[in-house]
């Protein structure tokens, strides 16, 4: 008995669904005229919708940045140039798309090509601002990069303009890429030239002190008459040397003359002269006295010592000098390069296809919402008759309800 009740539920649901579907077929057929007539009118008026609409068209630039890498200029100069003579770019690749994105490159492009007028936003408060923010959904600046495992470089970056003026779009993305390197060379050259100014500065301090320790070291020269202490010592030495050999000499001569009784000889004599001359010489170079260019042996390590030390200063600031001038001559020819470090792949031209608004698009959208809106319209309207007409009671108990509810409410 259950399974003839099962059997009885599941064949009154399957006729109701075929009954509701035989009654949706036969509702369509019935207004069938009216669908196609609906379909036929909203065909026409979503084409002239679709055709007035305004027109958008993209222009696109596209350029490779380089990064903060050297060049190979510098291998036909040699391995004595350490530094990079034309200068590498200072800016990472991401930062070319800050200097795009920044607000001051942005207000230029709005002054040139007058957006404010052509955004039709004169009128309006805050004009300048509310133009920039059309501006930046119609100019995107997209990176394509390569790479993975969270190690990604930037291959290149697009400009890309949407502009209902295909003409107007090509020269924003253009003069978006003008204005990028402009300021990049600005940049480079401000700061090329502050180190200019800079390394002038400084190379003014160090001619200042190399002419002090320089005419410090002419001074302790002249006062000491060192002019080449090295050579100057090894003759004082070899001059000692020569002294002390002849003395030795004499001393023995002396020595032979008394051992033979000879102390009143005039040879005698004159060897205890020269002996006496020769010990006074030694003197003199030791202790230097009045020795014109031989220093005097006990002060030769003093002099030695402040002779290096001068010598170091002069050399030091001489050799900064030499490093300050070349600096400034490559800072120089940095100063005049008049280029950036960035390869144009493509500059932007007129296109001759719109990019939006897709005409079918717009028509098939249009059309099926208003057939959609259509078929509930006109089945609630046929469902509204047939209660009416199967069911008068209910509807004017409904219907007394319902006037009786808006009455209350305009009370």
């Amino acid at each position: 008995m259950t399974s003839n009740l099962i059997n009885n539920y599941n064949e009154k649901n399957s006729n109701e669904k075929e009954l509701n579907l035989l009654h949706i077929v036969l509702f369509i057929l019935k207004n069938i005229k009216a669908l196609l007539l609906n379909f036929i009118i909203i065909s026409i008026v979503s084409a002239v919708i679709a055709f007035s609409l305004t027109k958008y068209y993209e222009s696109t630039v596209r350029f490779i940045p380089q990064g903060p890498t050297g060049n190979n200029l510098l291998a036909m100069f040699g391995s004595s140039y350490s530094g990079d003579i034309l200068g590498a770019s200072k800016f990472s690749k991401r930062q070319y798309i800050t200097l795009l994105q920044s607000r001051e490159l942005r207000e230029e492009i709005i002054k040139k090509f007058d957006l404010i007028s052509v955004y039709k936003q004169k009128e309006l408060p805050n004009a300048l601002d509310r133009s920039l923010k059309i501006l930046d959904k119609r100019m995107q600046i997209l990176a394509e990069e390569e790479g993975g495992l969270g190690i990604t470089d930037i291959v290149s970056i697009e400009i890309k303009v949407v502009d209902n003026c295909p003409q107007r779009a090509a020269d924003i993305a253009n003069y978006a890429y003008s204005l990028m390197e402009k300021k990049v060379l600005e940049l480079h050259n401000g700061e090329n030239q502050q180190m200019l100014n800079f390394l002038l500065s400084q190379n003014v301090l160090n001619d200042s002190l190399f002419d002090k320790w320089k005419n410090e070291l002419k001074a302790f020269k002249i006062k000491y008459k060192l002019y080449d202490i090295s050579s100057q010592i090894t003759m004082t030495m070899q001059v000692i040397g020569s002294y002390q050999a002849e003395l030795n000499m004499l001393n023995t001569q002396k020595a032979y003359l008394e051992s033979n009784n000879y102390s009143n000889n005039i040879e005698l004599k004159s060897i205890n002269q020269k002996i006496a001359i020769l010990k006074n010489k030694l003197i003199a170079l030791e202790e230097n006295k009045n020795v014109a260019l031989i220093p005097g042996l006990k002060n030769s390590l003093d002099l030695s010592n402040q002779y290096y030390e001068l010598m170091k200063k002069v050399e030091t600031y001489s050799q900064i000098n030499q490093l300050l001038i070349q600096q400034i001559e490559i800072i120089k020819i940095k100063v005049q390069k008049n280029y950036t470090e960035l390869f144009l792949v493509d500059s932007a031209r007129p296109p001759e296809w719109k990019i939006k608004p897709k005409r079918a698009f717009v028509m098939v959208g249009i059309v099926s919402a208003y057939m959609v809106f259509c078929l509930i319209f006109l089945f609630f309207r046929g469902s509204y008759k047939t209660f009416k007409e199967q069911y008068p009671e209910k509807y004017l108990l409904y219907k007394g309800q319902l006037q009786s509810a808006l009455f209350k409410n305009k009370k």
